[in-house]
């Protein structure tokens, strides 16, 4: 998600309509290495915004060499 694409506002409604009837869903944030850590801050700042609260990250392990 990029704050140039899409503002905090525009992210919590999307996020209100991704719920649904949902009133407290668990907001599941995957980033890569390539993420920006400002990034994933964003999108945890709208989370809040829209009245989550239940945020989880996924990882991924590198491959074995």
């Amino acid at each position: 998600w990029s704050s140039d694409v899409c503002s905090s506002d525009l992210f919590a409604a999307a996020l209100k309509t991704a719920a649904g009837d949902n009133k407290d869903p668990v907001i599941t944030i995957s980033a890569d290495a390539q993420a920006s850590h400002q990034s994933v801050i964003r999108v945890m700042e709208a989370a809040q915004f829209a009245g989550y609260g239940k945020i989880a990250f996924t990882i991924q392990q590198a491959p074995k060499k």
